[in-house]
């Protein structure tokens, strides 16, 4: 044992004789190196996983000094090229250095042992931290692939990373959108389909996860949430592109199959496999029409074909099995919701409908089918339609709302104010918090005309951006 530590010692020693504390001889390169990431002229939070990078310089030794004005440099040595940062020294040095540049000194050693200095890469050290946890979806770069996809959170002071949801969780499922709502991380949403498990959305609150019977796009959040983000007024169905991509094409089928309108669901998928083969995600759609449409033999051959593609093929067994074995509940519960939606079989298909004249065709369809009719209300807030809004607000009881939403609430005293009305409170249950925050986004609104716009616009901006009362009157929604 005494002879194998004196071993470790020697060869310890050895290795490092062999790394240089500094350079002190060479000659310059006159220009940055090329690095990879490139790094050259950013700002980097004071409280940043050390970011480390790989030299793409031909060498045979590499050298790094990371330097500030004040506190202690790091020196690192590499064979590869590839520098790895100790995390211990570049926080101490960060934090010594905030409001001030970081530079990184890169030196390259030749086949002829002769090194060479790299005009120094100039980075800005921020006085402000950044938000620790990252959430996002890591996958494989094909949209419609999603064998290994899940939803990490990475530590962005390190390297920590752990999985907030993986595919595997639930039979290979994929994994769509997550959100938190208003950036708030105590409210998160998460999308997923499945052909064993249904499609659902997760809604995680303040630790405790609830599934909502609905997709992304359906999770009863239009009503109080829809002017938070950037929207394209046109594009509630997906309608906005002058050319449709297979992307689009195959979430617009799915959006039609959601809302009970199966035929134009259908000729959408259809489509796709007649243009460009057997496309996995259509056959799929096809296949799960079939089976809402009470057509299992269709069905089976839409899924015997999907069986045969490279990428979807596992998605097809769960739902052959359930063909001849019986469906789980969340699946018989999925069927039967859209069932229940369903126009008769010779409805529109021919693409001639406004938005607004399908979404109407559906709820007279089934006066409860509350996804076309949040949809319907969405496309009237979108196109200023206020009154419309004020006369579909008699559904909302039989669909189950406790209250008048939000943004209706704002729509309805827009539409009434706007013709020099009162509102009839006995009618329009309005809450007195949406009644004062009309109140005080007309009296500073009003100020625009006497005061400095721009000052009066960053206030509405700050107070009102994700209200209806903004997109209103400014055809935009206000973020800052």
């Amino acid at each position: 044992m005494a002879v194998f530590c004196g071993i470790v010692i020697v060869l310890g020693s050895w290795m490092a004789s062999c790394s240089p504390k500094a350079i002190e001889k060479y000659s310059d390169a006159g220009r940055e190196p090329k690095m990879s990431p490139d790094y050259s002229g950013t700002v980097i939070p004071p409280n940043i996983a050390p970011l480390n990078f790989r030299i793409l310089e031909d060498g045979r030794a590499y050298f790094l000094t990371v330097r500030c004005d004040g506190g202690r440099p790091i020196n690192i040595f590499s064979k590869t090229g590839r520098m790895r940062i100790p995390v211990r020294q570049w926080r101490a040095l960060l934090e010594a250095n905030q409001g001030r540049d970081v530079f990184f000194d890169v030196y390259v050693r030749d086949a002829d042992r002769q090194w060479k200095r790299f005009l120094p890469v100039a980075n800005r050290i921020a006085q402000e931290d950044i938000d620790r946890t990252l959430v996002f979806r890591f996958m494989k770069p094909a949209y419609n692939w999603w064998k290994d996809i899940g939803i990490y959170q990475r530590d962005l002071t390190n390297y920590d990373m752990s999985v907030v949801l993986h595919g595997r969780s639930f039979g290979g499922g994929c994994l769509n959108c997550h959100s938190f709502v208003g950036n708030d991380p105590d409210t998160m949403t998460i999308a997923l389909r499945s052909a064993t498990y249904g499609s659902h959305t997760l809604v995680a609150h303040t630790g405790a996860v609830e599934k909502i019977g609905a997709k992304w796009g359906y999770t009863g959040r239009l009503p109080y949430d829809m002017f938070r983000y950037p929207l394209i007024p046109e594009a509630l169905l997906l309608t906005h592109e002058a050319r449709q991509s297979d992307f689009t094409q195959w979430k617009l089928s799915d959006i039609f199959l959601e809302l009970g309108h199966v035929n134009m669901a259908q000729k959408l998928a259809s489509e796709l496999v007649t243009t460009k083969g057997h496309l996995g995600v259509a056959l799929e759609e096809l296949g799960r029409i079939g089976i809402i449409k009470g057509h299992p033999d269709t069905a089976r051959v839409y899924l015997n074909a999907l069986k045969r593609d490279p990428i979807h093929h596992g998605r097809a067994e769960p739902l052959l099995r359930s063909l001849d074995s019986g469906f789980t509940p969340d699946q018989a519960a999925y069927i039967d919701g859209i069932r229940s939606c369903m126009r008769d079989e010779g409805a529109g298909v021919t693409g001639r409908e406004s938005v607004d004249e399908t979404l109407a065709a559906l709820l007279e369809h089934n006066p409860r089918n509350k996804m076309a009719f949040e949809y319907l209300m969405a496309c009237y807030l979108l196109t200023g339609r206020v009154d419309k809004i004020a006369e579909n607000v008699e559904r909302l009881h039989d669909l189950g709302y406790q209250k008048i939403p939000t943004l209706y609430e704002e729509a309805i005293l827009i539409h009434f104010g706007s013709q020099g009305q009162q509102v009839d409170l006995t009618r329009f249950n309005i809450s007195q918090e949406t009644l004062a925050r009309y109140e005080a986004f007309v009296r500073i609104a009003n100020a625009m005309q006497t005061q400095n716009r721009q000052a009066v616009l960053n206030v509405l901006i700050r107070d009102f951006g994700a209200s209806y009362f903004f997109y209103y009157t400014f055809g935009r929604v206000g973020l800052a």
